[in-house]
């Protein structure tokens, strides 16, 4: 069913990184707005158990890839948010609200981490030095990222060490650190000692992991860091990596909202029409 789709859809995306960028992440996503629109475009018509749909549907016959929803499955999350009778209810409440409390409560969990993450970029505004001079233009990355000046990232981007000293001196001690991967505090790190601007170094690595991870492989350094060192514009190679890195973030921060918001609301509704 939809509904189970949904708490399928939670489940990867939170137990993954939040920044994932794999197809489990899009697919969790794209999974959930398939089959809520799906619910509202399906065309008017009379279920088996006696519910009408009275929604206009602007599309008046469905795809036949599309036909496995019959009418035993139309309107399955507009019915369940229907007013019912209290027996009902409560059978369908104490299911919802075990079914739904786990994964909600993994979505819920993710939100102190990620309010912590973006207030630790925010709050590398100001520290450290910088080279000053014009900004780079951020433009959707600007609503995560303090102003990042093109000066800073290109004395960031000249200095980077290697992926093997990054490793020897960092102090982050993860199984995939252990194992020569770079973790995002390391690699800050390592930019800081050269005397470089450290909102700077942050922007540099989520541009170069695209947002998939607090902790990446030395080979996609090496060959993200080769590809800005060689193009016309280096800073502006990067910032188009940092912008499409905030496009995941803010994806993944829509699609937990959003599916957190099917899952309550249905144990809220459910809860309403059972006791008051």
């Amino acid at each position: 069913t939809k509904l189970v789709c949904y708490f399928i859809s939670l489940s990867i995306l939170e137990s993954r990184n939040m920044f994932a960028t794999s197809p489990l992440l899009v697919a969790a996503v794209l999974l959930g707005v398939v089959s809520t629109a799906l619910g509202f475009t399906v065309p008017v018509r009379t279920t088996q158990n006696g519910f009408k749909s009275r929604l206009v549907a602007p599309l008046q016959v469905l795809p036949e890839s599309l036909s496995l929803f019959d009418d035993s499955t139309t309107g399955l999350l507009i019915s369940a948010l229907q007013k019912k009778d209290p027996e009902t209810a409560k059978g369908e409440f104490f299911f919802f609200l075990g079914a739904g409390s786990g994964a909600g409560g993994i979505g819920l969990s993710q939100v102190p981490r990620i309010y912590k993450e973006l207030s630790e970029i925010r709050a590398l505004e100001g520290e450290g030095p910088s080279e000053g001079g014009k900004a780079i233009d951020a433009g959707l990355a600007a609503l995560l990222y303090p102003t990042i000046y093109k000066a800073d990232l290109a004395k960031a981007l000249k200095n980077v060490p290697s992926c093997e000293q990054i490793s020897k001196q960092g102090t982050n001690t993860s199984y995939l650190a252990s194992k020569g991967y770079i973790a995002r505090e390391d690699f800050i790190g390592a930019l800081k000692s050269k005397k470089c601007n450290p909102l700077a170094a942050c922007a540099l690595f989520d541009a170069i992991s695209g947002g998939s991870s607090a902790t990446i492989s030395p080979t996609l350094i090496n060959e993200k860091l080769a590809d800005y060192r060689a193009a016309t514009n280096p800073a502006a190679a990067v910032t188009g990596d940092l912008q499409a890195c905030t496009t995941v973030k803010l994806s993944a921060y829509a699609g937990l909202a959003f599916l957190l918001s099917i899952v309550f609301g249905l144990i809220i509704s459910n809860g309403i029409d059972a006791f008051l």
